[in-house]
């Protein structure tokens, strides 16, 4: 059953994006009355543990003198250094796998019957690496003007850049996240999802210029005695400049802070998946903090004077929301989500201009910095987590292209220290190619999550009746499944007021050859919730989630990766199923332990 989540603003914002994703009620079990299914006892395999390790990683990108992407790295070619001493490459996985591995003779298909993702039957495609991409299209803080055009520019770019192996969710965000698509390779449900997208409404905000003029107009009413009207000497009343700073920098806080939230949600959201993931985000962005802006607006009007200098000390002292956005790139990176952003928007006018009769102090930009605060934000995030920012005004498909091209480029590098290193040692980490002419760009490391390493996924994929395939000449089975999950070890929250253990799972799904090779996969993001009562007695069933796969012969892998995603806890269960030619189907067909 489903029971509403807890008040606080966050899980507010993520149980409002986890409702819009169920539109009916999710039952955590079945009668045993599915057509095809086994009395036998689930197979319990494939448990993953999660163990603390000295693990460094570093997201990076290596390119030429002309910033085309370096696609063919190597460990050797790398150095890795720690204040001058040389550390040795423990790995370095691409974004972007161009590896061709061997696959069965025919279509794999797989449908799993669970809320929150792609409700219809995926196929296998191709033989390429799928690669799982986030469009994120930012209502609230994208330009008005040529919304039109810019849609169609990015129908263009899904039609032209985005190949089979692609597997793309649309989202949006107007204040709050909006799922319009979860991931799927068809590109006329892609387009429908950038049309709701570009539908929806923003929250009323005023636009740059005028909420820059405003808080100008705000500093105005600080000023004591008498001036005139091209007189650069004005003398304030410095508790009013406080007020009136401190004032307009909590107001913008709040549009940061719901930003940030919405990040992470896509950022859990994409989490869940197996494999290298990423979001193209089409987004001007929110400034972390906007005391830069308000002072800068300050020094525009009274120029930069010992009071406003004073001020700059004080404001400037506290990291507020950046100590926030620290903990978004972590979460990404420690999650392997990669950010890319794309904004179209161009600078303001009047950047630098007279405002009725009153000229800004020489030097004073308050717009521009206004304007660029966002950006220089977004530029960290994306190079922190190994992505880009690229700004590239009116121009949506070049941006995106781009962004997107460069992946090619990128890699995870990791490396193992006998000790943990502190921020600011991880800071001066640097990172450098023996080849001449790429360049590598990077930002600090990050340790891999400290899990404990007593706890594991308690689980199995239960298999059915394997019945051999009939329609069209095609040779294989179809088969039943069961994922199985004992929820008390995915780390549910116990909610008091809510009456509710709760958890927000994701679920990926995935048919691979036993070498490896990803061939179809399905991913679901949906919340959940026990009574608490029944919870605290032990007394709950496990969870289960039904699907089918038809198989051509071959030998597979099912994998079903399970995570909360807001405590990080879970794992992966496979099975391993043989489909040999001419397959009778008697009993769990091809299952081996």
């Amino acid at each position: 059953m489903l029971i509403p989540m807890p008040s606080s603003r966050l899980t507010r914002l993520l149980a409002g994006f986890f409702a819009s994703l169920l539109v009916v009620s999710w039952s955590v079990s079945q009668e045993k009355s599915d057509p095809g299914e086994t009395d036998a006892s689930p197979a319990e395999t494939g448990v993953v543990e999660k163990v603390d390790v000295h693990l460094v990683q570093i997201p990076i990108i290596a390119q030429d003198r002309n910033g085309r992407p370096i696609s063919d790295l190597t460990p050797e070619e790398v150095v890795v250094k720690d204040r001058g001493k040389k550390m040795e490459v423990a790995f370095l996985d691409p974004f972007v796998s161009e590896i061709e591995r061997p696959g069965p003779d025919g279509e794999v298909r797989l449908y799993v019957n669970a809320p929150g993702g792609w409700d219809g039957v995926v196929t296998s495609e191709g033989d390429a690496e799928p690669r799982y991409m986030v469009l994120l299209i930012d209502i609230e803080n994208d330009a008005k003007l040529r919304r039109p055009a810019a849609m169609a520019e990015v129908k263009q770019f899904v039609d032209d850049q985005l190949d089979s192996s692609f597997r793309t969710a649309v989202m949006s965000y107007n204040g709050h996240i909006n799922q319009e698509l979860s991931f799927t390779s068809n590109k006329e449900a892609i387009h429908s999802a950038v049309l709701r997208a570009y539908s929806r409404a923003p929250r009323p905000d005023l636009d740059l210029n005028a909420r820059v003029r405003g808080l100008i107009s705000q500093f105005e009413e600080c000023q004591e005695g008498e001036t005139t009207p091209y007189s650069f000497q004005r003398d304030a009343d410095e508790i009013c400049l406080r007020n009136v700073a401190l004032q307009y920098s909590d107001e913008r806080r709040q549009f940061s802070k719901d930003y940030l939230d919405a990040l992470e949600v896509v950022i859990r959201y994409a989490g869940g998946l197996k494999g290298r993931k990423s979001v193209l985000a089409l987004s001007h962005g929110v400034a972390a903090e906007a005391t830069t802006e308000a002072l800068e607006a300050m020094k525009a009007y009274f120029g930069n004077t010992e009071q406003v200098s004073t001020l700059r000390l004080s404001l400037i002292a506290g990291e507020g929301s950046r100590i926030r956005m620290d903990e978004i790139m972590n979460l990404a990176v420690r999650q392997q989500v990669t950010l890319h952003f794309v904004d179209r928007n161009s600078a303001p006018t009047g950047v630098t201009g007279v405002r009725q009769d009153i000229n800004y102090m020489p030097g004073a930009r308050p717009m521009q910095a206004a304007f660029e605060a966002p950006q220089v934000d977004l530029e960290e995030i994306a190079t922190h987590t190994g992505g880009v920012f690229v700004h590239s005004p009116q121009e949506v498909y070049k941006g995106l292209t781009h962004a997107i091209n460069l992946e090619q480029g990128g890699y995870l590098l990791g490396y193992y220290v006998s000790e943990y290193l502190s921020p600011k040692r991880l800071r001066k980490v640097s990172v450098g190619c023996k080849r001449k002419g790429v360049e590598v760009v990077h930002r600090r490391g990050y340790y891999s999550s400290r899990e404990s390493s007593g706890r594991a996924l308690n689980g199995g994929i239960r298999l059915g009746k394997g019945v051999p395939l009939e329609d069209d000449g095609r040779e294989g089975l179809f088969m039943p499944f069961k994922i199985v999950v004992d929820p008390e070890t995915l780390g549910y929250q116990e909610f008091p007021d809510a009456g509710a253990a709760e958890a927000t799972l994701t679920v990926h799904f995935r048919v691979e050859t036993e070498e490896g090779r990803p061939l179809a996969d399905s991913y679901h993001f949906l919340s959940h919730a026990y009574p608490l009562e029944l919870w605290e007695k032990g007394d709950v069933e496990p969870i289960i989630i039904n699907g089918w796969v038809e198989l051509p012969p071959y030998d597979y892998r099912l994998v079903a990766v399970v995570r909360n995603a807001r405590t990080g806890v879970g794992g992966e269960l496979t099975t391993a199923v043989s489909v040999p030619a001419a397959e009778t189907g008697t009993g769990p067909a091809g299952q081996r332990q």
